[in-house]
């Protein structure tokens, strides 16, 4: 089949690489210049079971908490959009589904592993990967709190350790000595790894096969049908220009797709990241260390070290504290780890909209537009989620069977 995949993030290039090896001719628009230029390249590459659960191990636990300590999150509480996603999202919560949706999410997660592991073995990629992940916590945390986390653990399947200061500070040599530690939950089969580099050697092996990326190119309108035709701008002056497929994946992770293809449930949110060269590598982190209080995750990636906020801004929000949080967070926790100043510092600081599902999983599959099908809707975990949901497009769209429940992915449940 002739198929377009509209956006070249990690939801769009790993639908990219499945549908390739099954024969399929593809061209991939994209917006920016380069792959991974806007959500995904907010990511940190967090991948593991676990990974998909960080939410549920730190305080405040997101979205159903308490109005204590969101002091970035409360601005967007009081939007109307946003309060109809969270009462849907505590309805979902108290759900009988509630259960299976959170195995299914650890299933995907587990599998996700493989592919980018499968997938880097046949481009030859000596991928860079940080191996386990530690959630820490300051004082006070008190032993029923931190029992609670290992009972939140064990209730998604997962195992992990719990590690007193002395251990924690062992296995991170790098952490400061003045700050205070309580403890931390030791993940061991969590990982990040350095996604972008991952995702240039996918695309540079798919354009090897014959795959065409289309970069700064919008699609403006999608007519479903046989076939479906695209509308796509190549500048905001050009006329559109009309092309036949006869499927498309909308995998925009921002807009989900043109107006049309918008679910009225998906609920968009900004996170800031801040990313430093590194300065001394010996105090830099070896894992992926996440400030379980301040819901903030540091990494190394490459030559850089990463600081990610995991609290939500509304989208007109400003991000002048959250990003004063992460250059707080660096200097306390691995101080002298990024070159932060003077003329060699080259510091980037961005912000990339997440689109979130109510229950955690992703919008994929067929539309309710014939030959239009949809594979976003992510929230912060499309690294951990989307290359096995990428393998299960693929073979659905051959007429092989589901590698997972398709009304649980269905895009239609949240139309």
């Amino acid at each position: 089949m002739r198929i377009a995949i509209i956006g070249a993030g990690v939801a769009g290039m790993t639908t990219a690489w499945a549908l390739a090896r099954a024969g399929h001719e593809l061209t991939v628009f994209e917006q920016s210049s380069g792959v991974a230029e806007q959500t995904s390249f907010l990511g940190l590459g967090l991948m593991g079971p676990a990974s998909t659960a960080l939410f549920e191990l730190t305080e405040p636990q997101w979205p159903a908490a308490p109005l204590a300590g969101w002091a970035l999150q409360r601005p967007w509480l009081w939007r109307a959009r946003a309060q109809r996603w969270l009462a849907q999202k505590r309805r979902n919560t108290a759900s009988p589904q509630r259960p299976a949706q959170q195995a299914l999410r650890v299933q995907l997660a587990l599998e996700s592993v493989q592919q980018v592991e499968a997938s880097a073995q046949a481009i030859r990629l000596d991928l860079d990967t940080q191996m386990g992940a530690l959630v820490l916590w300051r004082p006070p945390h008190a032993p029923d709190a931190l029992a609670a986390d290992g009972d939140r653990l064990k209730a998604l399947g997962l195992t992990g350790r719990l590690l007193n200061a002395e251990a924690t500070r062992k296995s991170e040599p790098g952490l400061s000595e003045d700050v205070a530690l309580e403890a931390a939950w030791a993940l061991d089969n969590d990982r990040a790894i350095n996604g972008r580099q991952w995702l240039l050697g996918l695309k540079g092996e798919l354009a090897r096969q014959g795959v065409r990326f289309a970069f700064r190119h919008d699609v403006v309108r999608i007519d479903g049908g046989q076939p479906v035709r695209l509308s796509v701008r190549t500048s905001a002056t050009a006329p559109p220009q009309e092309l036949p497929f006869d499927r498309v994946v909308v995998a925009h992770g921002a807009a989900a797709g043109p107006q049309g293809l918008r679910p009225s449930r998906l609920l968009a949110l900004d996170h800031v990241m801040i990313s430093a060269p590194l300065r001394e590598s010996l105090y830099a982190p070896n894992a992926v260390v996440i400030d379980g209080a301040r819901r903030l995750c540091m990494v190394r990636s490459g030559q850089r070290i990463k600081a990610s906020s995991m609290a939500p801004l509304w989208p007109q929000a400003s991000d002048a504290r959250a990003l004063k949080q992460l250059f707080l967070a660096l200097n306390e926790w691995f101080p002298g780890a990024a070159q932060l100043q003077g003329p060699s510092a080259c510091v980037q600081t961005w912000r990339g909209r997440c689109t979130y599902t109510p229950d955690g999983l992703p919008l994929a599959g067929p539309t309710a537009l014939q030959g239009v099908w949809m594979n976003t809707g992510y929230g912060g975990m499309g690294w951990s989620l989307a290359p096995a949901v990428g393998a299960d497009l693929a073979d659905r769209m051959a007429g092989r069977p589901p590698r997972y429940d398709p009304d649980a992915l269905s895009p239609q449940r949240w139309a």
